[in-house]
């Protein structure tokens, strides 16, 4: 006895092989067959023929975490499992709701507070993994893949510093990032247009790159330029990926004002990354 069988469908399974109908088999929260299975019983049957049935959509960059502490945080999501979407990669260009640093709290409230964050908002958490834990209890609408942000990390260790930082610094933020993929991070992201990333110099996020990619993760980043130096944007990410031995994943190609010749940096910018991955 399956508790649900989806009939008659046209299965795409993520696979890239040909679409086939099908019928889909779950229990106990999991596909249990995949087939023709005409003499199965199920607690719930529902007719998909004329439809499609695939796994759920991954929105690889949203900012979600932002918006899972707000009251009407359900009714936000619904538009994404309406839309097919079942898991989120959150904590994208450098920021994150966590690690929230004590030290510097108010600094970090008043940035959040410029993304929509609450400026009375009161976190019950402090590390990564404190954050996943209330995430856990909060229950999710859907899937969240958190990555490492380099912004409250840098926060955390230097406030608002307008400077590089120094090998002690450094440190201490390589401990945190390290500290994030061990609570379940997926990769590492960085806003190089934003505060505090701004200050950064390409070494410092190599190696944070790094102490990401020991954990299997990737480099994510929202790169230093959107406009006329967008092509050496880019090749800093690569640089970056390159010597931290990460893959990489550039988040917006937004050529402005450069509308022109738009195309021709789109298409060198995913030439790069097709050889980078």
């Amino acid at each position: 006895m399956f508790d649900i069988l989806i009939r008659g469908g046209r299965v795409v399974d993520g696979t890239g092989g040909p679409s086939q109908k099908a019928d889909v088999a779950v229990k106990g929260g999991r596909i249990a067959e995949v087939g023709n299975l005409p003499g199965a019983e199920s607690r719930l049957a529902i007719d998909a023929e004329g439809k499609v049935v695939a796994p759920g959509f991954i929105d690889i960059h949203s900012h979600n975490e932002l918006y899972v502490i707000r009251d009407d945080y359900r009714e936000l999501f619904e538009s994404y499992l309406r839309q097919g979407i079942t898991t989120c990669v959150v904590s994208n260009c450098g920021w994150s709701l966590a690690p929230w640093p004590r030290e510097h709290g108010d600094l970090f409230r008043s940035t959040l507070h410029s993304m929509g964050v609450s400026g009375r908002f009161q976190p019950e958490w402090e590390t990564q993994e404190e954050f996943m834990e209330w995430l856990r209890k909060r229950g999710l609408p859907v899937n969240f893949v958190p990555l490492s942000a380099h912004g409250p990390i840098r926060i955390a260790v230097m406030g608002s510093q307008a400077r590089f930082c120094t090998p002690e610094e450094l440190e201490k933020m390589k401990g945190l990032v390290r500290r994030d993929m061990e609570a379940g991070c997926r990769g590492f992201s960085t806003g190089l247009t934003y505060f505090p990333g701004m200050y950064a110099h390409t070494d410092e996020i190599v190696e944070l790159a790094r102490v990401s990619r020991e954990y299997g993760g990737r480099y994510v980043t929202h790169v230093r330029s959107l406009t006329d130096t967008f092509d050496r944007a880019v090749e800093e990410a690569v640089e970056i990926a390159e010597r931290s031995g990460s893959s990489l994943q550039i988040s917006h190609f937004m050529c402005v004002p450069n509308l022109g010749r738009a195309a021709d940096l789109v298409y060198a910018a995913v030439d790069v990354l097709e050889k980078i991955n």
